[in-house]
Parts: structure tokens; C-alpha cells; sequence
């Protein structure tokens, strides 16, 4: 499923926040990955999305990262991506920059580096 911005997102099941939910801004972060996700003994810098939190609360806090990222409709949620991180309250020269944004990669690209990294299909038991 393709992430766009405006939509809406939530999350369940991570370890510190619980439910929340949050809305696509349509800005990407450079994300400067480890090195284990690359091939090479260089770092990869990928584009993630970020999530902006409803009403000024986070969608996500310190230990929720791995947590999945959902849409809904009725009773079905479709993953679309995985947080890795966050930021609270980040300021640069003493100038707020960023409040309560939380960082996802797409779905689709875990299942790319997973088939590349392994050489392996994915599927997902009992689906």
C-alpha cells in the first residue's frame, strides 16, 4: 500500500505509547541508516516518511520504534511502514525546528531489502 500525504496512520502493540495515531506531512527525512542495511562498508541514506502527531501529541515515543504503522477500514488494517525514530521538541541556535515527529520507512521498502538482503520471498503465517 502506497503512503501519501494526508493520510492517516495509527499505531498499536509498541511497547511505551500504545494507540495513537497521526497524519503523512509529504516531507521526507534523509535518514543516514547503519551500515548493516547496506551491502557495502558505506552508510545508506534513505528517504522516510515523516508523521506529524493529532492536536500536538506524539504518535510515537522513546521504545516504539519497530512498531507498525497502519491504515484502516472497517475491520481490516493494511501495514504500511515500520517506525525507526522520532524527535521531541528538537531546536537548532535555540530555535524550535521540529515537535513531536515521528520517523517510518515504508513497508515496501523492508520487503525489498529483505528479498535482496536474503534472497527470499516474504509471507506471513497463517494469512
Amino acid at each position: 500500500m502506497k503512503i501519501f500525504p494526508g493520510q492517516h496512520l495509527e499505531k498499536s502493540f509498541t511497547r511505551t505509547s500504545g494507540c495513537t495515531s497521526g497524519t503523512v506531512n509529504g516531507v521526507y527525512l534523509d535518514t543516514n541508516m547503519s551500515c548493516s542495511l547496506s551491502p557495502t562498508e558505506t552508510s545508506l541514506v534513505t528517504q522516510e516518511w515523516v508523521i506529524i502527531g493529532e492536536n500536538g501529541n506524539p504518535v510515537s515515543c522513546v521504545g516504539d520504534s519497530g512498531g507498525f504503522m497502519v491504515t484502516k477500514r472497517g475491520k481490516v488494517a493494511k501495514v504500511v511502514g515500520m517506525i525507526i525514530g522520532g524527535m521531541r521538541e528538537g531546536s537548532v541556535a535555540e530555535q524550535r525546528i521540529v515537535n513531536n515527529i515521528t520517523v517510518l520507512t515504508p513497508a515496501s521498502r523492508l520487503i525489498d531489502w529483505w528479498r535482496k538482503d536474503t534472497g527470499l520471498e516474504l509471507a506471513f503465517g497463517g494469512c
